[in-house]
């Protein structure tokens, strides 16, 4: 048997170890999550949450004018959480998201939380979005690279969530509303 040759491998066989690879791959980040998870204690969307601030960080603060003319800040006297919705106007899961979005706002104001939807955008193209939100959550325009609210806030995705508790921490992050519900009936 000495000096035969091996079958060489078929584009199969090939095939097969790479996907038995990148499952094995895939195993392993799993296990380094779920880890994670039990060695922090943290839910799941604060640890794997990469769209903006993350649970923990200070939030900065602002004024800003609604598109109604009125003044508003993150620390306005009285206190308080405040809601933070993230939204741009050409984002189709913003606008899907906009009526659970404004059912949430609802909700939160009720049991004392201030909401600000902070609208990536023109007033033109953030129109159909401003129209879905119906006037029931004060919406500021903050189009990239004129407003360093988005900056600020480190959001790289919409729809992003954020609530910031009366001391400046961001408590929550979520990137859909329900999430986002669940936080405020706490």
């Amino acid at each position: 048997m000495a000096g035969q040759a091996l079958p060489a491998m078929t584009v199969f066989e090939a095939g097969v170890i790479g996907l038995w690879a990148a499952f094995v791959a895939t195993l392993l980040i799993l296990a380094r999550v779920i880890h994670t998870l039990n060695v922090q204690r943290r839910p799941l969307i604060e640890v794997l949450h990469p769209l903006g601030l993350a649970v923990g960080d200070a939030a900065p603060d602002f004024t800003a004018t609604t598109i109604d003319g009125r003044e508003i800040a993150r620390s306005a006297p009285g206190g308080g959480d405040t809601v933070l919705a993230f939204l741009s106007a050409r984002c189709r899961t913003c606008r899907a998201q906009a009526a659970a979005f404004r059912q949430v706002a609802t909700d939160a104001r009720e049991r004392g939380f201030h909401v600000v939807a902070v609208i990536n955008g023109t007033r033109e193209t953030a129109a159909p979005l401003i129209h879905k939100l119906d006037g029931a959550v004060p919406a500021v325009l903050a189009p990239f690279g004129e407003s360093r609210l988005l900056g600020d806030y480190r959001v790289a995705e919409f729809p992003l969530y954020l609530v910031v508790a009366e001391d400046g921490t961001v408590i929550a992050a979520a990137e859909a509303p329900p999430v986002l519900a669940a936080v405020v009936r706490r």
